[in-house]
Protein backbone atom coordinates (compact mmCIF):
# COMPACT_ATOMS: atom_id res chain seq x y z
CA UNK A 1 0.00 0.00 0.00
CA UNK A 2 1.22 3.37 -0.69
CA UNK A 3 1.75 4.95 2.47
CA UNK A 4 -0.50 7.35 3.58
CA UNK A 5 1.12 10.71 3.43
CA UNK A 6 2.11 12.02 6.94
CA UNK A 7 -1.34 13.74 8.38
CA UNK A 8 1.02 16.48 9.49
CA UNK A 9 3.40 17.81 6.58
CA UNK A 10 3.48 21.13 6.56
CA UNK A 11 3.70 21.74 10.03
CA UNK A 12 7.19 21.28 9.73
CA UNK A 13 7.19 24.96 8.39
CA UNK A 14 5.38 26.38 10.92
CA UNK A 15 7.64 24.25 13.77
CA UNK A 16 10.61 26.16 12.45
CA UNK A 17 9.14 29.42 13.00
CA UNK A 18 7.92 28.83 16.62
CA UNK A 19 11.14 27.42 17.57
CA UNK A 20 12.92 29.94 16.42
CA UNK A 21 11.95 31.86 18.95
CA UNK A 22 11.57 28.92 21.62
CA UNK A 23 13.95 27.63 24.34
CA UNK A 24 14.24 24.03 25.12
CA UNK A 25 12.82 23.15 28.22
CA UNK A 26 14.40 20.31 30.14
CA UNK A 27 12.91 17.34 31.87
CA UNK A 28 15.21 14.94 33.33
CA UNK A 29 14.10 11.15 33.51
CA UNK A 30 15.16 7.60 34.76
CA UNK A 31 14.30 4.30 33.66
CA UNK A 32 14.20 1.77 35.75
CA UNK A 33 14.52 -2.18 34.06
CA UNK A 34 12.81 -4.89 36.36
CA UNK A 35 14.50 -7.61 33.91
CA UNK A 36 16.91 -6.81 30.91
CA UNK A 37 18.63 -3.48 29.59
CA UNK A 38 17.41 -0.25 30.09
CA UNK A 39 16.57 0.72 25.98
CA UNK A 40 19.66 2.62 24.58
CA UNK A 41 18.21 5.52 23.33
CA UNK A 42 14.68 6.93 23.52
CA UNK A 43 12.78 9.19 20.30
CA UNK A 44 10.88 12.20 21.08
CA UNK A 45 7.64 13.86 18.83
CA UNK A 46 5.88 16.89 19.80
CA UNK A 47 2.83 18.08 18.66
CA UNK A 48 4.44 21.31 17.08
CA UNK A 49 6.35 18.96 14.41
CA UNK A 50 4.93 15.15 14.51
CA UNK A 51 6.96 14.68 11.74
CA UNK A 52 10.47 15.40 13.18
CA UNK A 53 11.73 12.62 15.29
CA UNK A 54 14.78 13.81 18.45
CA UNK A 55 16.58 10.46 19.59
CA UNK A 56 17.43 10.94 23.23
CA UNK A 57 20.58 8.93 24.76
CA UNK A 58 20.13 7.24 27.55
CA UNK A 59 22.87 7.40 29.90
CA UNK A 60 24.54 3.93 31.57
CA UNK A 61 22.48 3.88 34.67
CA UNK A 62 18.79 4.99 32.64
CA UNK A 63 19.15 8.72 33.35
CA UNK A 64 18.13 10.92 30.27
CA UNK A 65 17.38 14.07 29.53
CA UNK A 66 14.20 15.49 27.24
CA UNK A 67 15.26 19.15 25.77
CA UNK A 68 11.72 19.90 24.53
CA UNK A 69 11.98 23.24 22.34
CA UNK A 70 9.26 24.80 23.50
CA UNK A 71 8.79 28.25 25.41
CA UNK A 72 4.38 27.29 25.97
CA UNK A 73 2.79 24.00 26.49
CA UNK A 74 2.78 21.30 24.34
CA UNK A 75 1.62 17.58 23.93
CA UNK A 76 4.60 15.41 23.63
CA UNK A 77 5.09 11.60 22.86
CA UNK A 78 8.33 9.18 24.18
CA UNK A 79 9.04 5.95 21.87
CA UNK A 80 10.19 3.59 24.22
CA UNK A 81 10.91 0.88 22.22
CA UNK A 82 8.16 -0.28 21.11
CA UNK A 83 5.85 1.32 22.94
CA UNK A 84 4.81 4.98 23.31
CA UNK A 85 4.47 7.16 26.36
CA UNK A 86 2.26 10.94 25.94
CA UNK A 87 3.00 13.32 28.10
CA UNK A 88 2.52 17.16 28.17
CA UNK A 89 5.27 19.69 28.64
CA UNK A 90 4.53 22.85 30.61
CA UNK A 91 7.12 25.52 31.05
CA UNK A 92 6.22 26.68 34.38
CA UNK A 93 6.59 22.87 35.75
CA UNK A 94 10.55 23.11 36.54
CA UNK A 95 10.65 20.28 38.34
CA UNK A 96 8.55 17.51 36.71
CA UNK A 97 10.46 14.33 35.88
CA UNK A 98 9.69 11.20 33.80
CA UNK A 99 9.88 8.05 35.43
CA UNK A 100 9.74 5.15 33.49
CA UNK A 101 9.57 1.17 33.86
CA UNK A 102 10.66 -1.22 31.22
CA UNK A 103 10.75 -5.20 30.98
CA UNK A 104 13.25 -6.47 28.62
CA UNK A 105 13.09 -3.01 26.89
CA UNK A 106 9.53 -2.77 26.72
CA UNK A 107 7.50 0.14 28.52
CA UNK A 108 5.63 -1.37 31.62
CA UNK A 109 4.69 1.88 33.50
CA UNK A 110 5.30 6.09 33.00
CA UNK A 111 4.56 8.69 35.05
CA UNK A 112 5.62 11.94 35.33
CA UNK A 113 6.62 13.28 38.89
CA UNK A 114 5.59 16.76 40.11
CA UNK A 115 3.60 17.48 37.56
CA UNK A 116 0.23 18.77 38.01
CA UNK A 117 0.01 19.43 35.05
CA UNK A 118 0.21 16.16 33.61
CA UNK A 119 -2.30 14.79 36.31
CA UNK A 120 -4.71 16.81 35.23
CA UNK A 121 -4.01 16.35 31.45
CA UNK A 122 -4.49 12.54 32.16
CA UNK A 123 -7.84 13.11 34.26
CA UNK A 124 -9.38 15.42 31.51
CA UNK A 125 -8.39 12.69 28.58
CA UNK A 126 -9.96 10.34 30.56
CA UNK A 127 -13.13 12.40 31.38
CA UNK A 128 -13.37 13.26 27.76
CA UNK A 129 -13.52 9.92 26.26
CA UNK A 130 -16.09 9.39 28.63
CA UNK A 131 -18.25 11.58 27.68
CA UNK A 132 -17.59 12.56 23.52
CA UNK A 133 -18.68 9.04 22.59
CA UNK A 134 -22.37 9.63 23.78
CA UNK A 135 -21.90 13.20 22.65
CA UNK A 136 -21.65 12.61 19.20
CA UNK A 137 -24.42 9.54 19.32
CA UNK A 138 -26.75 12.53 20.52
CA UNK A 139 -25.71 15.04 18.32
CA UNK A 140 -26.27 13.12 15.58
CA UNK A 141 -29.42 11.77 16.52
CA UNK A 142 -30.47 15.48 17.56
CA UNK A 143 -31.55 13.64 20.74
CA UNK A 144 -34.24 15.41 23.03
CA UNK A 145 -31.81 14.51 25.57
CA UNK A 146 -28.76 16.33 24.09
CA UNK A 147 -29.26 19.71 26.21
CA UNK A 148 -29.28 17.85 29.41
CA UNK A 149 -26.07 15.70 28.68
CA UNK A 150 -24.10 18.99 27.62
CA UNK A 151 -24.98 20.72 30.92
CA UNK A 152 -23.70 17.17 32.61
CA UNK A 153 -20.81 17.60 30.64
CA UNK A 154 -20.20 21.24 31.59
CA UNK A 155 -20.65 20.42 35.14
CA UNK A 156 -18.23 17.58 34.83
CA UNK A 157 -15.80 20.34 33.08
CA UNK A 158 -16.51 22.78 36.05
CA UNK A 159 -15.80 20.31 38.67
CA UNK A 160 -12.67 19.81 36.95
CA UNK A 161 -11.31 23.58 36.45
CA UNK A 162 -11.91 23.80 40.23
CA UNK A 163 -10.34 20.77 41.24
CA UNK A 164 -6.75 21.84 39.19
CA UNK A 165 -7.42 25.70 38.47
CA UNK A 166 -4.02 27.19 38.12
CA UNK A 167 -3.38 25.06 35.50
CA UNK A 168 -2.74 25.47 31.79
CA UNK A 169 -5.00 22.00 31.29
CA UNK A 170 -8.12 23.91 33.40
CA UNK A 171 -7.75 27.17 32.26
CA UNK A 172 -7.43 26.56 29.13
CA UNK A 173 -7.87 23.02 27.20
CA UNK A 174 -10.73 22.37 29.75
CA UNK A 175 -12.37 25.60 28.92
CA UNK A 176 -12.06 25.31 24.83
CA UNK A 177 -14.12 22.55 25.74
CA UNK A 178 -17.11 23.78 27.67
CA UNK A 179 -20.24 24.26 25.70
CA UNK A 180 -22.22 27.23 25.46
CA UNK A 181 -26.05 26.93 25.56
CA UNK A 182 -29.36 28.74 25.05
CA UNK A 183 -32.66 26.68 25.43
CA UNK A 184 -34.55 29.24 23.27
CA UNK A 185 -32.42 28.39 20.47
CA UNK A 186 -32.43 24.76 21.53
CA UNK A 187 -29.10 22.09 22.24
CA UNK A 188 -28.09 21.42 18.30
CA UNK A 189 -28.42 24.84 17.42
CA UNK A 190 -26.09 26.32 20.33
CA UNK A 191 -23.90 24.29 19.45
CA UNK A 192 -23.81 25.24 15.66
CA UNK A 193 -23.46 28.73 16.97
CA UNK A 194 -21.17 28.99 19.84
CA UNK A 195 -18.90 24.94 19.63
CA UNK A 196 -15.90 27.55 19.42
CA UNK A 197 -16.48 30.50 21.33
CA UNK A 198 -14.07 29.73 24.11
CA UNK A 199 -11.26 28.63 21.62
CA UNK A 200 -8.45 31.42 22.44
CA UNK A 201 -7.16 31.05 18.56
CA UNK A 202 -4.78 34.13 19.36
CA UNK A 203 -3.00 31.67 21.39
CA UNK A 204 0.28 29.89 19.77
CA UNK A 205 -0.20 26.95 22.08
CA UNK A 206 -3.00 25.71 20.05
CA UNK A 207 -0.96 24.59 17.48
CA UNK A 208 0.90 22.74 20.43
CA UNK A 209 -2.33 20.30 21.37
CA UNK A 210 -4.33 18.11 19.33
CA UNK A 211 -7.86 19.37 20.69
CA UNK A 212 -8.31 22.55 18.36
CA UNK A 213 -8.20 19.92 15.24
CA UNK A 214 -10.19 17.61 17.58
CA UNK A 215 -13.05 19.74 17.80
CA UNK A 216 -12.95 20.85 13.97
CA UNK A 217 -13.30 17.36 13.54
CA UNK A 218 -15.90 16.72 15.64
CA UNK A 219 -18.08 19.32 14.69
CA UNK A 220 -17.83 19.06 10.34
CA UNK A 221 -18.37 15.12 11.51
CA UNK A 222 -21.55 15.61 13.50
CA UNK A 223 -22.37 19.07 14.44
CA UNK A 224 -22.39 20.71 11.37
CA UNK A 225 -25.96 21.75 9.25
CA UNK A 226 -26.40 20.00 5.33
CA UNK A 227 -26.03 22.51 2.74
CA UNK A 228 -23.37 23.44 0.70
CA UNK A 229 -23.64 27.07 1.68
CA UNK A 230 -23.39 26.33 5.33
CA UNK A 231 -20.30 24.35 5.14
CA UNK A 232 -18.77 27.62 2.95
CA UNK A 233 -19.63 29.70 5.70
CA UNK A 234 -18.19 27.38 8.13
CA UNK A 235 -14.98 26.96 6.29
CA UNK A 236 -14.49 30.67 5.87
CA UNK A 237 -15.61 31.50 9.47
CA UNK A 238 -13.28 28.91 11.03
CA UNK A 239 -10.16 30.48 9.01
CA UNK A 240 -11.01 33.69 9.61
CA UNK A 241 -11.09 33.46 13.48
CA UNK A 242 -7.79 31.40 12.72
CA UNK A 243 -6.30 34.77 11.41
CA UNK A 244 -6.06 35.95 14.92
CA UNK A 245 -2.30 33.86 15.05
CA UNK A 246 -0.45 33.14 11.82
CA UNK A 247 0.51 29.97 13.16
CA UNK A 248 -2.68 29.11 14.26
CA UNK A 249 -3.92 29.53 10.88
CA UNK A 250 -1.66 27.34 8.71
CA UNK A 251 -1.79 24.40 11.39
CA UNK A 252 -5.81 24.76 11.22
CA UNK A 253 -5.60 25.22 7.49
CA UNK A 254 -3.64 22.14 6.93
CA UNK A 255 -5.66 20.08 9.60
CA UNK A 256 -8.78 20.79 8.24
CA UNK A 257 -7.54 19.60 5.07
CA UNK A 258 -5.87 16.51 5.77
CA UNK A 259 -8.69 15.56 8.28
CA UNK A 260 -11.39 16.15 4.93
CA UNK A 261 -9.50 13.71 3.32
CA UNK A 262 -9.06 11.02 5.77
CA UNK A 263 -13.26 11.35 5.92
CA UNK A 264 -13.59 11.43 2.30
CA UNK A 265 -16.26 14.31 2.94
CA UNK A 266 -16.50 15.23 -0.68
CA UNK A 267 -19.07 18.10 0.02
CA UNK A 268 -17.10 19.49 2.79
CA UNK A 269 -13.90 19.50 0.51
CA UNK A 270 -15.76 21.80 -1.90
CA UNK A 271 -16.70 24.18 0.08
CA UNK A 272 -13.03 24.09 1.37
CA UNK A 273 -11.84 24.74 -2.03
CA UNK A 274 -14.20 27.05 -2.26
CA UNK A 275 -12.73 28.96 0.40
CA UNK A 276 -8.75 28.01 -0.06
CA UNK A 277 -8.97 29.71 -3.87
CA UNK A 278 -11.58 32.68 -2.61
CA UNK A 279 -9.92 33.90 0.48
CA UNK A 280 -6.54 31.39 1.81
CA UNK A 281 -3.60 33.42 2.04
CA UNK A 282 -1.86 31.33 -0.31
CA UNK A 283 1.88 33.19 0.77
CA UNK A 284 1.37 31.58 3.51
CA UNK A 285 0.13 28.01 2.71
CA UNK A 286 2.69 26.96 -0.02
CA UNK A 287 2.25 23.06 0.26
CA UNK A 288 -1.53 23.68 0.70
CA UNK A 289 -1.82 25.47 -2.54
CA UNK A 290 -0.03 23.02 -5.39
CA UNK A 291 -2.26 20.40 -2.92
CA UNK A 292 -5.85 22.10 -3.21
CA UNK A 293 -4.66 23.35 -6.89
CA UNK A 294 -4.23 19.42 -8.17
CA UNK A 295 -6.91 18.14 -5.85
CA UNK A 296 -9.46 20.50 -7.90
CA UNK A 297 -8.66 19.27 -11.21
CA UNK A 298 -9.89 16.07 -10.40
CA UNK A 299 -13.02 16.78 -8.27
CA UNK A 300 -16.65 16.23 -9.32
CA UNK A 301 -17.81 18.15 -12.62
CA UNK A 302 -13.92 18.29 -14.07
CA UNK A 303 -13.12 16.52 -16.73
CA UNK A 304 -11.27 12.97 -16.24
CA UNK A 305 -7.58 12.86 -16.96
CA UNK A 306 -6.75 10.12 -19.30
CA UNK A 307 -4.69 7.40 -18.42
CA UNK A 308 -3.42 5.04 -21.56
CA UNK A 309 -1.25 2.48 -22.40
CA UNK A 310 0.44 3.10 -26.15
CA UNK A 311 2.66 0.18 -27.71
CA UNK A 312 4.21 1.02 -31.13
CA UNK A 313 1.71 4.05 -31.96
CA UNK A 314 -1.24 2.06 -30.83
CA UNK A 315 -3.80 3.04 -27.79
CA UNK A 316 -3.72 -0.80 -26.12
CA UNK A 317 -5.81 0.75 -23.30
CA UNK A 318 -7.77 4.30 -22.30
CA UNK A 319 -9.53 5.32 -19.24
CA UNK A 320 -11.29 8.06 -21.45
CA UNK A 321 -12.22 5.11 -24.22
CA UNK A 322 -13.50 2.73 -21.15
CA UNK A 323 -15.59 5.50 -20.06
CA UNK A 324 -16.85 6.15 -22.97
CA UNK A 325 -18.02 2.90 -23.92
CA UNK A 326 -20.07 2.19 -20.54
CA UNK A 327 -22.46 4.14 -18.53
CA UNK A 328 -20.18 4.55 -15.07
CA UNK A 329 -16.68 3.90 -14.90
CA UNK A 330 -15.09 3.02 -11.54
CA UNK A 331 -11.01 4.29 -11.59
CA UNK A 332 -9.44 2.17 -8.83
CA UNK A 333 -6.28 3.10 -7.77
CA UNK A 334 -4.32 -0.05 -6.32
CA UNK A 335 -1.60 -2.04 -5.23
CA UNK A 336 -1.08 -5.86 -4.59
CA UNK A 337 0.42 -5.76 -0.87
CA UNK A 338 -1.78 -3.13 0.14
CA UNK A 339 -4.31 -4.42 3.13
CA UNK A 340 -7.44 -2.47 2.20
CA UNK A 341 -7.14 -3.06 -1.54
CA UNK A 342 -7.22 -6.52 -0.47
CA UNK A 343 -10.48 -5.82 1.36
CA UNK A 344 -12.40 -3.75 -1.26
CA UNK A 345 -11.63 -5.75 -3.98
CA UNK A 346 -13.81 -8.51 -3.32
CA UNK A 347 -16.75 -5.71 -2.70
CA UNK A 348 -15.76 -3.58 -6.30
CA UNK A 349 -16.05 -7.46 -7.87
CA UNK A 350 -19.13 -8.23 -7.07
CA UNK A 351 -20.65 -4.64 -8.08
CA UNK A 352 -18.72 -5.63 -11.44
CA UNK A 353 -20.49 -8.42 -11.45
CA UNK A 354 -23.68 -7.58 -10.65
CA UNK A 355 -23.98 -4.19 -12.92
CA UNK A 356 -21.76 -5.20 -15.71
CA UNK A 357 -24.40 -5.57 -17.96
CA UNK A 358 -26.21 -2.25 -17.34
CA UNK A 359 -22.72 -0.35 -18.23
CA UNK A 360 -20.27 -0.69 -14.89
CA UNK A 361 -16.98 -1.32 -15.58
CA UNK A 362 -14.00 -0.89 -13.40
CA UNK A 363 -10.40 0.34 -14.62
CA UNK A 364 -8.01 -0.57 -12.53
CA UNK A 365 -4.24 1.14 -12.11
CA UNK A 366 -1.81 -0.36 -9.74
CA UNK A 367 1.27 1.03 -7.94
CA UNK A 368 2.92 -2.18 -8.20
CA UNK A 369 6.96 -2.30 -8.96
CA UNK A 370 6.46 -6.01 -9.29
CA UNK A 371 5.04 -7.29 -12.28
CA UNK A 372 4.70 -11.22 -11.27
CA UNK A 373 2.81 -10.04 -7.91
CA UNK A 374 0.52 -7.77 -9.74
CA UNK A 375 -0.32 -10.82 -12.38
CA UNK A 376 -0.78 -13.06 -9.89
CA UNK A 377 -3.43 -11.29 -7.23
CA UNK A 378 -5.07 -10.24 -10.60
CA UNK A 379 -5.24 -13.97 -11.68
CA UNK A 380 -6.14 -15.03 -7.90
CA UNK A 381 -9.20 -12.89 -7.54
CA UNK A 382 -9.97 -13.32 -11.31
CA UNK A 383 -10.52 -9.28 -12.14
CA UNK A 384 -11.86 -9.64 -15.26
CA UNK A 385 -11.98 -5.32 -15.96
CA UNK A 386 -9.31 -3.78 -17.68
CA UNK A 387 -6.14 -3.59 -15.55
CA UNK A 388 -2.52 -2.02 -15.94
CA UNK A 389 0.31 -1.09 -14.37
CA UNK A 390 0.89 2.40 -13.65
CA UNK A 391 4.50 2.41 -14.37
CA UNK A 392 3.09 1.14 -17.83
CA UNK A 393 1.39 4.20 -18.52
CA UNK A 394 2.26 7.26 -20.74
CA UNK A 395 0.63 9.95 -18.10
CA UNK A 396 -2.62 10.62 -16.13
CA UNK A 397 -2.04 8.52 -12.98
CA UNK A 398 0.20 11.13 -11.11
CA UNK A 399 -2.95 13.82 -12.03
CA UNK A 400 -5.40 11.99 -9.23
CA UNK A 401 -3.82 13.27 -6.30
CA UNK A 402 -3.24 10.00 -4.96
CA UNK A 403 -2.78 9.91 -0.99
CA UNK A 404 -3.66 6.73 -0.42
CA UNK A 405 -4.91 3.69 -1.69
CA UNK A 406 -7.26 2.03 -2.74
CA UNK A 407 -8.67 5.60 -4.48
CA UNK A 408 -11.36 5.25 -6.18
CA UNK A 409 -12.90 7.95 -8.78
CA UNK A 410 -16.67 7.25 -10.66
CA UNK A 411 -16.25 8.80 -14.13
CA UNK A 412 -19.86 9.17 -16.59
CA UNK A 413 -20.22 8.31 -20.36
CA UNK A 414 -19.39 12.00 -20.70
CA UNK A 415 -15.63 11.39 -19.64
CA UNK A 416 -16.63 13.84 -16.22
CA UNK A 417 -15.45 12.73 -12.30
CA UNK A 418 -19.19 12.13 -10.49
CA UNK A 419 -17.38 11.41 -7.28
CA UNK A 420 -13.93 11.61 -6.38
CA UNK A 421 -13.87 11.20 -2.46
CA UNK A 422 -15.31 8.10 -1.19
CA UNK A 423 -14.61 4.35 0.08
CA UNK A 424 -15.94 1.12 -1.44
CA UNK A 425 -19.49 1.90 0.32
CA UNK A 426 -19.61 5.01 -0.86
CA UNK A 427 -19.34 3.73 -4.82
CA UNK A 428 -21.90 0.74 -4.33
CA UNK A 429 -23.95 3.21 -3.29
CA UNK A 430 -23.40 5.17 -5.68
CA UNK A 431 -23.65 2.41 -8.34
CA UNK A 432 -27.27 0.87 -7.10
CA UNK A 433 -28.71 4.20 -6.92
CA UNK A 434 -27.47 5.19 -10.82
CA UNK A 435 -27.81 1.83 -12.37
CA UNK A 436 -30.55 0.27 -10.27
Amino acid sequence: MIAKLNKYIGVFLIAIMLCATAQAGVIKGQITPISGAAPAILLLRTYVNPTKTDTIYVGTYGDFKVDVPSNFPVSCGLNVGRSFFSFIYVPSEKDTRISITTENGVLTKGTIENSPENQAYNELETLMKEFDRGLFQNVKADSPELMNYIEEYNSELNAFQYKFKGTYVADVIAQMRKMKTDKKLGALASLRLYFFDNVKFADSSMVANPLLSNLVSFYTRAVIDTGARVRQQFVAGIMKKAEANPYVYKSLALSLFNDIMEDKDEPMMQAYLTWFKASADTLALPVLKVKTRMLAKVMPGQPAVDIKIVEDGKTLASLKQTAAENKLTLLMIWESHCSHCREAIPKVKELHDMYKTKGFEVFGVSFDNNQNDWESLIIEKDLKWKNVLAMQTTSGVEEYFVQSTPTFVLINTKGEITHRLMDVKGVARYVRTELK
